[in-house]
C-alpha cells in the first residue's frame, strides 16, 4: 500500500502517517534513498535502500536482506 502513488494533484493522497498510527503490530518500512516520485513521510521510522522508487525491483537482494531481519 505504500508503495501505491493514488494521486490528489500533485499530492499523494494517502496519508501513510495516518495509517501507520493505526497498526497494532510491528511494521518495517523500506524506502528508496533515491525515490524522487513519493517523499518520505514525516514522523514515520523507516530502512532506507539503495534504490529509487521500486526498491524491490531495482535492489531486490538489499530489499530480501532488510526482511529478513526483520522475521
Amino acid at each position: 500500500l505504500l508503495g501505491t502513488l493514488l494521486g490528489d494533484g500533485d499530492r499523494q493522497a494517502i496519508d501513510t502517517r495516518a495509517l501507520l498510527e493505526g497498526v497494532d503490530v510491528p511494521v518495517t518500512v523500506l524506502w528508496g534513498e533515491s525515490d524522487r516520485i513519493v517523499p518520505v513521510p514525516d514522523g514515520v521510522e523507516l530502512t532506507r535502500v539503495d534504490a529509487g522508487h521500486m526498491p524491490q525491483m531495482e535492489a531486490p537482494g538489499e530489499v530480501l536482506t532488510a526482511v529478513r531481519a526483520r522475521l
